[in-house]
């Protein structure tokens, strides 16, 4: 199993505004980018709620490149 991205709601939280306002700039519903993503609505749901401090590498990668973000945007997180 993957090693958690955060161990901290901070950068979790930031993680989640980011994502929520890109997908929301793109157009897309929660369920729409859950759906590119391979993820869970629900999943998402929390992720971008910040409630997820330990979302995987894995599935924060594949939310960034449905978004057409670049894993640059991880460090400013931290």
């Amino acid at each position: 199993m993957p090693s958690p991205l955060f161990t901290d709601r901070r950068p979790a939280a930031r993680l989640g505004h980011l994502i929520r306002t890109t997908r929301r700039d793109r157009g897309l519903r929660q369920e729409d980018l859950a759906r590119r993503a391979s993820i869970a609505t629900a999943t998402l749901r929390r992720i971008e709620k910040g409630e997820v401090t330990g979302p995987s590498v894995f599935v924060v990668l594949r939310l960034l490149t449905e978004l057409d973000l670049d894993a640059g945007h991880l460090r400013a997180l931290t």
